[in-house]
């Protein structure tokens, strides 16, 4: 499994990238709208982590989402072994040295708490919200992002 300071060198870096995205494609004044892009980018950047440096490949970075279809709100970031790591969790009011946050701190936060479902693989994170009616499309990163 990879250490605790890689996990946050990969957010942090992930964060950076997507704050750069935010940028270029205007239109987001925070991070919200743009987990499902983040969680992507968590999510290979982690997978490339794991194979760059040997780490043990039973711990695979999951894709987590959760969604209310009553208020047509959600949330997705990833879980990685001890950790939950969402570099988007700002826009709840989360310091950004909070992005990757042990999980047994889970209880803490309500966005955390509530998961429909969780995948290894991005194909079908993808395929899942864009079955979803209430997720935006415009909100659906690409496979490879």
């Amino acid at each position: 499994m990879l250490t605790s300071s890689i996990i946050k060198k990969v957010a942090s870096k992930a964060r950076v990238s997507l704050e750069l995205y935010k940028e270029e494609v205007g239109g987001y004044s925070s991070m919200t709208g743009l987990c499902a892009y983040g969680a992507m980018k968590v999510f290979h950047m982690l997978n490339n982590a794991v194979v760059l440096n040997m780490a043990d490949e039973r711990f695979k970075p999951q894709l987590v989402v959760w969604l209310d279809d009553e208020d047509l709100s959600g949330h997705c970031y990833v879980e990685y072994g001890d950790y939950i790591v969402d570099i988007t969790a700002t826009q709840f009011g989360l310091d950004p040295s909070q992005l990757v946050t042990p999980i047994k701190e889970r209880s803490k936060y309500e966005f955390w708490q509530k998961s429909n479902f969780s995948t290894d693989d991005a194909e079908t994170f993808i395929d899942y919200l864009l079955d979803d009616s209430c997720w935006a499309v415009d909100q659906i990163p690409p496979l490879y992002f």
